[in-house]
């Protein structure tokens, strides 16, 4: 089995997602935020970059014109299995790169739940919801 992410590190996440969620519906709070920095932050490490070599070593074999336009830095990296060799002598720090660039695409925390709807639409339908229970 294929693992991006470790289970300690889901756990954690998961875990505090549901705080979050729980401190909102408790009203303790008036969003549930999920941070996503230590995904980041792992993703970046070398255990995460093994993690996406991992990930490409299970795909079907190359072909030769994919190593090409990887070796060229030709458009964004294709998900094949790349030949080892090629792998750690031509195509390490272009995947490392891709890897950075892609991680920084990941926002910082993303809103599970929000107080305040996404749009004004949205804000009538709640002040319009009978939400009641009985």
């Amino acid at each position: 089995m294929l693992e991006l992410l470790p289970p300690e590190q889901l756990r954690i996440l998961a875990e505090d997602a549901v705080t979050q969620v729980v401190a909102y519906l408790n009203g303790e709070s008036d969003a549930a935020v999920l941070s996503l920095a230590s995904i980041k932050t792992y993703l970046q490490s070398p255990d995460g970059v093994n993690a996406i070599y991992g990930m490409l070593k299970a795909q079907p074999d190359c072909t030769m014109e994919q190593l090409t336009a990887m070796a060229l830095n030709q458009g964004a990296l294709t998900l094949c299995n790349p030949p080892e060799t090629f792998l750690i002598i031509d195509l390490g720090p272009i995947i490392e790169a891709e890897i950075k660039a892609t991680v920084s695409l990941i926002p910082e925390q993303v809103t599970l739940i929000s107080a305040i709807p996404p749009n004004p639409g949205t804000r009538a339908i709640w002040k319009t919801c009978d939400c009641s229970c009985g």
